[in-house]
């Protein structure tokens, strides 16, 4: 079993990976719907990646130190040219919530407003549907309440001191 460790930037609708870091890179793909490789839609998204790292020993160093800076230098590049990305000094929220509002479900009994602070996709398209006219709205606007039956703040990544228009709305 080939072990895997995504260096995740934060979830969303679409894969936010800052880097790729691996035991054993497959040279062929084996699910019946790949289009691609691995290795070929990580150089479409100029995401590098790395094989070969005992990714079992690295996965018990994060759990004894916590979250550590890293960054990965591809062959060629100057280090110096690439700084250490802090995330905890972004906002991921605005980069990871959806851009403009949608509704999910057109068909639904009562209307259901997310605040999407950086919500699973997936929770908007498979579990509301059977209940609700789940709708999003961006992270910033204001929240009024008749527009909706029901309101959902979700979670999402990052320090929530720097979603305080979020905040002050709800």
């Amino acid at each position: 079993m080939k072990e895997v460790l995504t260096l995740i930037k934060h979830t969303s609708y679409k894969i936010h990976a800052a880097a790729l870091i691996i035991g054993e890179l497959s040279e062929s793909p084996s699910h019946w719907s790949s289009a691609k490789s691995l290795d070929q839609w990580l150089k479409e998204q100029g995401i590098p990646g790395l094989q070969g790292v005992d990714t079992r020993c690295l996965t018990k160093k994060i759990r004894e130190k916590g979250t550590m800076l890293g960054k990965l230098i591809v062959d060629g590049t100057p280090e110096e040219s690439i700084p250490f990305d802090n995330p905890d000094k972004r906002n991921l929220v605005r980069e990871v919530s959806m851009k403009e509002p949608k509704v999910f479900n057109h068909s639904g009994s009562f209307r259901i407003t997310v605040v999407d602070c950086g919500i699973k996709y997936n929770q908007l398209r498979e579990e509301p549907v059977l209940l609700s006219y789940p709708g999003t709205t961006r992270w910033t606007p204001p929240v009024r309440n008749t527009h909706f039956d029901g309101l959902f703040v979700s979670n999402g990544p990052g320090d929530p001191q720097l979603c305080q228009a979020t905040i002050n709305n709800v």
